[in-house]
């Protein structure tokens, strides 16, 4: 590195450094400054040319979108027109910068690397490059569990041939749906879609004779069996001992949020045998 890329980097680092310590933290302080330094090793140095405060903007920006800064639910918070009035700059101009060094270094939501404590303790790396989608933590795990759930929907059916095993009518639609829509997570509108047809479920009695019919999973927990008809009921329990009840949605989270070693429930056991955890539940019922 040349002396003039020197001072510039130095300077660079200065400005960042000063807006962390008056506005933010030393963790944030820390994370620009290695973004700058990772910049400076780049061949090309992008710093070099242009204005040092659109490009301190810039460092601090994307920092702050990959850790929720702008999220005014938590602290330490800051708005883009914070940074832009400190460093004086165009609002357009620190968010093209931003995205300028989230391309040229690759950088996506989940990244270890700048991320702070925080967030690193969610797990975000399945999700893109499109920050504009996340910009809260609550929007970014609702982001991340849909596409989970769309990718246990794949695992679960492997191909469009085995939903056609699947026997209720609308979880097979749905499953065909989410197939065939685009992008690696499933909509909002399938995730309504599941949540009315959990909400309209029937659930074995916790208090008939024969007791609930807890399904053991792989990791040793157990789970409840749910129906989504009364024909598929039957299809199982025709004949059987064991009265099926409605219960609200809510009455079943109650249920299950009572019974610690419960994990989720599976839809139609012995039929369709798609398991749904808490987490996917509760995103449904929250989110």
């Amino acid at each position: 590195m040349d002396e003039k890329t020197k001072t510039r980097q130095k300077e660079l680092t200065d400005l960042v450094s000063g807006f962390c310590r008056q506005f933010l933290d030393g963790e944030y302080e820390d994370l620009c400054v290695r973004l700058v330094e990772k910049l400076g090793r780049k061949r090309e140095v992008p710093f070099k040319r242009g204005k040092i405060e659109n490009w301190a903007s810039g460092v601090v920006y994307t920092i702050g979108q990959l850790n929720f800064l702008f999220d005014d639910s938590f602290d330490p918070y800051v708005t883009p027109d914070d940074i832009c009035g400190h460093f004086k700059t165009k609002k357009s101009t620190a968010s093209n910068k931003a995205r300028d060094i989230r391309k040229l270094l690759n950088l996506k939501l989940g990244n270890d690397e700048f991320s702070t404590e925080l967030v690193r303790e969610f797990d975000l790396s399945s999700l893109g490059g499109d920050l504009s989608q996340v910009k809260t933590l609550d929007g970014a795990l609702r982001t991340s569990n849909l596409r989970n759930l769309g990718n246990v929907f794949r695992s679960v059916f492997s191909d469009n041939s085995d939903v056609d095993n699947v026997r209720n009518d609308e979880l097979r639609q749905l499953i065909s749906d989410i197939f065939e829509s685009e992008g690696e997570y499933i909509q909002d509108s399938h995730m309504k879609r599941l949540y009315t047809l959990l909400k309209s479920s029937v659930f074995i009695s916790p208090s008939c004779g024969a007791g609930i019919l807890f399904v053991s999973d792989t990791t040793g927990g157990v789970s409840v069996p749910a129906f989504t008809s009364m024909d598929e009921y039957n299809v199982e329990f025709e004949g059987g001992n064991i009265e099926p009840v409605s219960w609200h949605f809510s009455k079943m989270l109650g249920y299950m949020e009572a019974n610690s070693e419960l994990e989720g429930m599976f839809i139609n056991p012995g039929i369709d045998n798609f398991f749904v955890s808490n987490e996917m539940i509760l995103d449904i019922l929250l989110g």
